[in-house]
């Protein structure tokens, strides 16, 4: 891609980038281009499609072990970026589990309030030994793309969140990773996605323009201003 050559030095010494964001938003796709763009080690979500299947046909259920699963795979998954080092990405922050998952399901009766806190004092005791984001992106969905985008992608695992009975999950994770989100205290963007087409009939299967450039620049510009505290914003729009 020789345009993005414009785009290819990041003058620094490492650098470590988190994603965040719900369900289909396109966390992985973006980790996989700063990964391929600038030579990011990779550190990819651990997906474990039976204990999702289990999960979402069951949430009262499997709520709180498939939570505790994640918190402590997710954990292994930072631990290298302290071993390694240089420039990581990943495409799950570090904190979604007891602050949107969780939380989700403590606000809709399927957590007791005693299981939710054993697992904010998990993720936050593991917390202070891993590594924190030199910035954290925040890919901001509209939850009809994100069904959209579920439909497109046509995961089997996924399916149940498209149901009459799950129409509150998507939009409460949505309410609960922007509030994790403001409460991040460190460096952070925002790049608007329901426009954004990283790859070609992505959104709603319809083709459309790459904007790959354009947001990798943002993002190399993120990483090199001084933050003021007020988030860095992103957002492409068609006419």
């Amino acid at each position: 891609m020789n345009s993005g050559k414009r785009i290819n030095v990041l003058p620094i010494d490492a650098a470590y980038i988190a994603i965040t964001g719900n369900i289909a938003c396109g966390k992985s796709n973006l980790a996989r281009h700063i990964s391929n763009f600038w030579k990011f080690n990779f550190y990819k979500e651990p997906l474990d499609h039976d204990v999702l299947s289990r999960y979402y046909a069951d949430m009262a259920t499997y709520g709180f072990d498939t939570q505790e699963h994640f918190i402590l795979s997710r954990a292994e998954r930072l631990k290298k970026i302290d071993v390694i080092g240089g420039y990581s990405v990943t495409d799950f922050a570090f904190g979604v589990d007891s602050q949107v998952y969780a939380l989700f399901l403590k606000q809709k009766k399927l957590l007791t309030r005693k299981q939710h806190t054993r697992l904010v004092e998990l993720e936050e005791g593991i917390g202070r030994v891993l590594p924190s984001p030199d910035l954290l992106i925040y890919l901001r969905t509209g939850v009809e793309t994100l069904k959209d985008r579920i439909r497109t992608r046509d995961r089997d695992v996924e399916q149940d969140l498209l149901t009459p009975e799950r129409k509150d999950y998507l939009p409460g994770l949505e309410k609960n990773h922007e509030r994790m989100f403001k409460n991040h205290e460190g460096k952070k963007a925002i790049i608007q996605t329901d426009e954004l087409a990283l790859v070609p009939d992505f959104n709603r299967g319809s083709p459309r323009p790459t904007n790959l450039e354009e947001t990798l620049s943002f993002i190399n510009e993120c990483l090199h201003r001084e933050y003021s505290g007020t988030p860095f914003m992103f957002v492409k729009s068609y006419g």
